[in-house]
């Protein structure tokens, strides 16, 4: 028994300590785990656009040297001349430096052309067989395109212990010219360290042939096929993937030279802290296991004892023997007391069972005196139709007051016949005009009711006698008179599976303060003082019974009418349950 018992105690402590901190855990992880990604897909489509962004200047610079060069007619005259004759006069060397003044990120700017033996760099002239860059040149006649990208390691003399690794980008210009600028890549590879949001994150800024012009440090980190991976989806119009070996991806292609800027952000870093979440939750529920058990241990040793000592109360009676007054050695006030309350429950049964045969008896004399003074329909019925008939034979002629009664007994059969059976809207509606024309007998034109009824909601079946008590709570409340005439408009839609009534008018309306009192008064199912509003309280009671999620809603305020929205869903079938 104190192994159950100890069972027992330890699944409740774990209930109450470590399901709360696992339901949290999971919860909270979930929603950091989201969180974090769409932060990381943020974060790494901001850092292509920042690249983007950067570039535009940088590319700019670029046609802009470009464009002085091909369309100033005096500096190009003498970048021709440069280029053509033996000697460089000083005009033409200030113009072409003045021309060639550039950016801190810029290592050289050259510019020749085919069939010159001279190469232009930085506003100079040398001779291209003699320059210490003259590889630039290499191979210009094989390239057909008007810009296109090279990655090199240029040594400017003997003295430098390591190249400096540039990036050119060749120009054709107007008359054959080629303008080459060279980039220094460290330039680029720090601002691209220096814009990373995670630690080993790795941006890229690509040529229109997919090969590496600049990265950040971490890009020697990407795992084998990675880039080549991406390279391919890129081909494919694919600009951003959640994971792709284990890295976020996003990239951007621009028209602009063609560069494409790619970001690589390590799942690892986005997932730090979902991870380390999860890591507390596992020793919280450690925790959580090894209190539990304590405290297990700890009641059970209080509590066993003092079950031990019920169980003895409980067979000493069975045995017949004299129960202690006083409370149990060594007890508590709790277990004191239920041998106390089990004691009091064969007297609390016994006080119910007696309530219960009460109530029983007043239920059923309740129905006796129901089915005494219950009235017999269709002895009303008769007795209406005979008065018909009457008037009829003494006018000689159908009147008004024929009219009336036939509208009369049709109300009375609608209201009394099977009272759970649903109707259709258009019937609803049919029996209501009844209602409306009897009331247009007494108060002749001083009111008006509108119908407004879409086709596809006449076929849906609904409660009885939903429209008549709203109509007569506009016609008492609204305030008739013959200056101003009442309108009153039935609107009926039907939304997918919900059917909605809205009945509207144009009366005095309510005070903020009594619309306010009726609809909580409608909620707790009260009734007023004087019955007023009792109508309305009790289609809100019956909508609630027919749909556990429908709604009677009411809209007023002073001197703009009143508003009765009813929201609930279509009845499928000719009768209806109200307890379901």
């Amino acid at each position: 028994m104190r192994r159950t018992f100890f069972r027992s105690r330890f699944i409740m402590f774990l209930s109450l300590i470590l399901i709360p901190v696992v339901i949290l855990g999971v919860i909270a992880t979930t929603i950091l785990y989201g969180q974090v990604k769409a932060d990381a897909q943020k974060k790494s489509s901001a850092a292509v656009e920042l690249m983007n962004q950067s570039m535009k200047g940088v590319l700019g610079d670029l046609d802009y040297y470009r464009v002085s060069i091909d369309y100033d007619s005096s500096m190009h005259i003498a970048l021709i001349s440069s280029l053509k004759n033996d000697e460089l006069s000083y005009e033409d060397s200030m113009a072409l430096r003045k021309a060639m003044q550039y950016r801190s990120y810029l290592d050289s700017i050259y510019v020749t052309m085919k069939g010159s033996s001279y190469l232009i760099a930085d506003g100079s002239r040398y001779s291209i067989s003699e320059y210490n860059d003259s590889a630039a040149l290499a191979g210009l006649s094989d390239y057909d395109l008007p810009y296109w990208f090279r990655t090199r390691a240029v040594k400017r003399n003997h003295l430098d212990t390591a190249p400096t690794l540039i990036v050119s980008i060749y120009q054709k210009m107007k008359y054959n010219e080629v303008l080459i600028i060279n980039i220094k890549q460290s330039y680029f590879d720090n601002w691209l360290n220096s814009v990373t949001d995670y630690e080993g994150q790795v941006l890229l800024i690509l040529d229109p042939d997919y090969q590496v012009l600049f990265s950040s440090d971490n890009a020697y980190n990407l795992p084998e096929g990675t880039l080549s991976e991406a390279v391919r989806l890129m081909r494919q119009g694919v600009m951003e993937q959640e994971r792709l070996s284990d890295y976020y991806f996003a990239a951007m292609d621009t028209s602009h030279f063609g560069l494409k800027y790619v970001s690589f952000i390590p799942e690892r870093e986005v997932l730090r802290l979902p991870r380390q979440l999860i890591r507390i939750t596992f020793l919280a529920a450690m925790f959580s296991l090894l209190l539990s058990s304590l405290l297990a241990v700890v009641f059970t040793s209080r509590d066993y004892r003092q079950i031990y000592q019920i169980i003895e109360v409980f067979d000493r009676a069975e045995r017949g023997e004299v129960l202690p007054v006083s409370p149990l050695p060594g007890g508590n006030d709790a277990y004191f007391h239920i041998v106390n309350n089990v004691i009091s429950l064969f007297v609390s049964q016994t006080y119910l069972k007696v309530q219960l045969d009460a109530k029983k008896y007043a239920l059923l004399t309740a129905q006796l005196s129901a089915l005494q003074y219950q009235l017999n329909p269709h002895f009303l019925f008769n007795t209406l139709q005979t008065v018909d008939l009457e008037i009829l034979r003494a006018a000689k002629r159908p009147t008004l007051a024929n009219e009336m009664i036939q509208h009369l007994s049709e109300l009375l059969r609608y209201s009394l016949e099977a009272p759970l059976e649903t109707v259709t809207v258009e019937r609803e509606i049919a029996m209501t005009k009844r209602y409306v024309a009897l009331q247009k007998a007494r108060y002749g034109q001083m009111f008006e009711v509108v119908w407004d009824c879409a086709e596809e909601a006449l076929d849906c079946r609904m409660l009885r006698l939903l429209l008549q008590p709203i109509i007569e709570n506009s016609l008492e409340h609204a305030g008739l008179n013959e200056e101003l005439k009442l309108l009153v408009k039935v609107k009926i839609r039907r939304k997918g599976e919900i059917l909605e009534i809205v009945v509207a008018d144009n009366g005095c309306g309510m005070e903020e303060g009594a619309l306010k009192a009726l609809r909580e008064r409608i909620d707790l199912d009260e009734v007023e003082a004087d019955g007023r509003h009792i109508g309305l309280k009790n289609i809100a009671q019956r909508v609630r019974l027919g749909d556990e999620a429908g709604s009677l809603k009411i809209f007023s305020k002073a001197s703009m009418g009143l508003m009765v929205k009813i929201r609930m869903r279509i009845i499928n079938s000719v009768e209806y349950d109200t307890f379901s």
